[in-house]
């Protein structure tokens, strides 16, 4: 609620299958070989909303091996699983 008494609708941007209540690995969507994912792809794989993927790259905590033409972040299916793994050994990517 705002401060003016008024209802406001808060959207969720990341992906809608995946919720803090339900973020476990079996509703995690799987990457896939050959395919380039940018943010908002990668976070709900990984169980965190997309401005914390862009967060741990801007602090160098994880990397992406691609680039698109236009200079934006693009991460592997091998990059979200070697993120995932070392997200459960609390380790940089």
């Amino acid at each position: 609620m705002s401060r003016r008494g008024r209802c406001v609708a808060a959207t969720a941007r990341y992906h809608p299958r995946v919720t803090p209540e339900s973020a476990d690995d079996s509703t995690r969507p799987e990457p896939v070989d050959g395919e380039l994912y940018g943010p908002v792809e990668v976070g709900p794989m990984l169980g965190v909303k997309p401005q914390v993927v862009v967060n741990w790259v801007r602090d160098d905590r994880i990397h992406a091996s691609a680039v698109d033409e236009l200079g934006r972040n693009r991460f592997t299916a091998e990059d979200v699983r070697r993120i995932r793994a070392s997200l459960h050994k609390g380790t940089r990517a």
